[in-house]
């Protein structure tokens, strides 16, 4: 008989810690598509950190952008606030943030329309930071992978910028060449 009850204990206790677990273990809500007012909160949300960004409030903006992906990234536009983040970012000359922010929408969201913009913005901080080899790298690959969108212009553009700057260089020369090769061989498809 005191076993049964010890068992009987066991089990209330075990139920009442899962009933606990599971009322405060999750940090975030589930909001449902027909949950007007948690929608129309995720919509304000947004629209705030956007409104900062275009009065170039870019510390408030990123602040608000990262509060919208906390509550509400994994279901609505996350790619899009970490996008808006990583430009803020680079407005306001923090680079490697950037970079990190870039990265993340390429890991993160592969198939968002943000990954080819994001690669050229990984390329664009190499160049600002004077990594000019890595810079050319990101926007090769950008021509090569991304040859139907308004970044394939941009990369060669960038590419051949760089390299009139070194007009001395033989490697920066060859490097040139290649990439102007390369264009028109792409350009054609």
């Amino acid at each position: 008989m005191t076993r049964l009850t010890n068992y009987k204990n066991q089990a209330y206790i075990l139920s009442i810690l899962l009933l606990i677990v599971l009322s405060f273990g999750c940090a975030k809500q589930f909001i449902r598509p027909f949950d007007y007012q948690a929608n129309q909160e995720a919509v304000l949300q947004y629209q705030k950190a956007i409104n900062l960004k275009e009065q170039k409030k870019y510390e408030y903006a990123i602040v608000e952008f990262r509060r919208y992906i906390d509550l509400y990234g994994d279901i609505y536009y996350g790619d899009e606030a970490l996008y808006n983040i990583a430009e803020c970012l680079r407005s306001i000359n923090q680079f490697t943030e950037a970079l990190q922010a870039y990265k993340l929408i390429i890991k993160n969201y592969k198939n968002s329309r943000y990954v080819p913009d994001s690669w050229y913005g990984i390329g664009e901080c190499y160049k600002i930071d004077n990594e000019w080899i890595k810079s050319i790298k990101i926007f090769t690959k950008v021509m090569k992978k991304y040859t139907k969108t308004i970044w394939f212009e941009k990369s060669y553009n960038q590419i051949i910028e760089i390299t009139k700057m070194f007009p001395e260089s033989k490697k920066f020369i060859k490097t040139q060449k290649k990439v102007e090769k390369l264009f028109k061989k792409l350009k054609k498809k």
